[in-house]
């Protein structure tokens, strides 16, 4: 598990803390969102679960390994990876197979290990035929999802997004999305920084938050529940609870709180036949 306890993290030559006395412990098999507006500590928060920050103060713990010990980096990050918003920030070869192969490569693993594990996870993925492509000539969300295969194929317990749908389009966001979906049921665990809305739902558990606290902390359907502290945190209503209370609004009460778009379709669809 990953355990953050009263961490504190302030950037050298700022003068308020970037994250303040957080503590909270997340799961194996968890797909965690952690959601908040840009400035409001999360891929900080990231960051420092992955020990490329260290805290000011407090602890951050990943299987018991302390990021603040030097020697238990490795560990640390051979448990937990990280997929970044910008995937060509990870690219290093010329191909798609010789980039997946890199990371295998700086781990040590033998090559018989390697292209096993470069054949399951491309085809896990759903890029093994993108192998011979040039990283740089696929679409976001191809690239995307090539990074993500990079970061699989090194077997952590642990991948945290970064903001990893925030530069594609609609079509890559989803593709992306239907990644997390297939990984988080192959027993990854997941922790996904974003401030889209429609991307947390699907998360098991929300995290919010605002000037480097937690403001929320539940199921999405908790978190959810109210919405009176969404615009304090600077964020955006999903569409389908907006269109929910406008419905309302216009006297069509759904019996249930509809988080997907799916959900609202089905609600009106048996309301529509209960009438």
């Amino acid at each position: 598990m990953i355990e953050l306890e009263d961490v504190v993290f302030r950037y050298d030559g700022a003068k308020i803390n970037a994250i303040h006395n957080v503590s909270l412990t997340i799961e194996s098999n968890e797909w965690v969102a952690i959601l908040g507006q840009n400035g409001s500590g999360k891929s900080t928060l990231g960051r420092l679960i992955n020990g490329l920050f260290i805290p000011t103060s407090g602890s951050v713990k990943v299987d018991g390994y302390e990021t603040i010990q030097e020697s238990s980096l490795w560990e640390v990050r051979r448990r937990v990876g990280m997929v970044f918003q910008n995937p060509e920030h990870q690219f290093v070869a010329t191909t798609v197979r010789d980039d997946l192969a890199f990371g295998l490569e700086n781990r040590g693993i033998e090559r018989a290990e390697m292209v096993a594990r470069i054949e399951k996870y491309s085809k896990q993925i759903g890029i093994e035929h993108l192998l011979d492509k040039e990283p740089h000539r696929l679409s976001g969300g191809q690239k995307q999802r090539v990074a993500i295969a990079g970061i699989i194929a090194l077997e952590p317990e642990f991948v945290i997004f970064d903001e990893a749908t925030s530069m594609l389009d609609p079509i890559g966001r989803q593709e992306v999305l239907q990644t997390m979906k297939e990984l988080h049921n192959h027993g990854v665990s997941i922790v996904s920084i974003t401030h889209d809305m429609q991307e947390a739902i699907y998360a098991n558990r929300v995290i919010v938050l605002k000037d480097g606290q937690v403001l929320k902390d539940g199921s999405p359907r908790q978190v959810f529940q109210s919405h009176d502290w969404i615009k304090e945190a600077g964020l955006s209503v999903p569409f389908s609870l907006t269109l929910q209370q406008e419905l309302a609004k216009q006297g069509v009460m759904l019996k249930q709180q509809c988080l997907t778009n799916e959900e609202l379709v089905n609600a009106l669809w048996i309301s529509n036949l209960t009438k």
